[in-house]
C-alpha cells in the first residue's frame, strides 16, 4: 500500500517539476508582430502528456471583419531539450522551454518569460506574444455573434465569463429602479456578474482606440436590454 501511494505522488506531481509555467500558459495572448492576433488558451489537461489541448486564436482582417479557429496540440516527452534543436531549428532554447505537437504532429513549442508576461512561440519562425487581461471588445462582440451562427460559446468555454451584446441604447442602474445619467449603445459588450429576477448587474470596459482604458463602469441593467 505504501509502495502504490509513492508512486501516485511521483507521477501526479512529474508533469509540474518538468513543466512549471500552468499558470503563465492560461489566458488571452497578444501578437507582438502582428497586434490584430490573438490565442486563449484555456485551463485543461495542458500536463498530461499526450494528450489533446485546444486553443482559440482571433484574427482581425479588417475593421468589419474577423476570423476564429479552434486549434489543437500537445505536449510530448519524447525530446528533451537537445532534441528539440534538431527537430525545431536550432534555436537559444532556455528553462522555460516547453515542446508540443500540433494537430499535424509537426514539432513546435512554447517559451516562457519568468515573469510570465511574454512568450515565444517557436517552429520554423519566432512568434512573440505577450500576456492581456482581456480581449478587445470588437473581438468579443464577434465572438459572441459567431457563437450564435456556429453554435459554440467562445466566450464561456476559453474566457470561463458570461458576456452579453447590448441591443438598444440603454441606461444603467445604481441599483435597481435607480436609474443614472450613463448609458451603452448598441453592440456594446457586457460581463454579467449577477443576475436577480429580470435584472442584470453588469460591467463594461470602456476604450480607447481599441485598447482598454484600465477603468471599468458598472451597474444594473434589464435581462431585456441585452440578446
Amino acid at each position: 500500500m505504501i509502495c502504490k501511494l509513492k508512486l501516485i505522488i511521483f507521477f501526479s506531481i512529474l508533469p509540474l517539476a518538468i513543466y512549471g509555467q500552468k499558470k503563465n500558459f492560461v489566458g488571452v495572448w497578444k501578437c507582438e508582430i502582428n497586434e490584430d492576433v490573438f490565442k486563449v488558451f484555456k485551463e485543461e489537461s495542458y500536463w498530461v502528456f499526450n494528450e489533446r489541448n485546444s486553443y482559440l486564436m482571433i484574427t482581425c482582417i479588417s475593421d468589419t471583419s474577423l476570423s476564429v479557429s479552434i486549434n489543437s496540440f500537445c505536449f510530448t516527452v519524447a525530446k528533451d531539450k537537445n532534441g528539440c534543436k534538431d527537430c525545431i531549428s536550432d534555436f537559444n532554447l532556455h528553462e522555460n522551454f516547453q515542446l508540443c505537437f500540433n494537430k499535424n504532429s509537426s514539432p513546435s513549442g512554447f517559451e516562457f518569460s519568468d515573469d510570465g508576461k511574454s512568450m515565444v512561440i517557436i517552429n520554423v519562425n519566432e512568434f512573440y506574444y505577450s500576456k492581456v487581461e482581456r480581449l478587445p471588445n470588437k473581438y468579443i462582440g464577434y465572438l459572441l455573434r459567431q457563437s450564435r451562427k456556429n453554435k459554440i460559446n467562445y466566450i464561456r468555454e476559453f474566457l470561463a465569463v458570461n458576456y452579453k451584446l447590448i441591443k438598444n441604447k440603454t441606461y444603467l442602474h445604481s441599483s435597481k429602479y435607480r436609474k443614472t445619467d450613463m448609458y451603452l449603445l448598441q453592440n456594446d459588450p457586457v460581463e454579467v456578474i449577477e443576475e436577480n429576477d429580470n435584472w442584470l448587474k453588469i460591467i463594461y470596459y470602456p476604450e480607447k482606440n481599441d485598447k482598454w482604458t484600465g477603468k471599468t463602469i458598472e451597474g444594473w441593467i434589464k435581462r431585456s436590454d441585452v440578446e
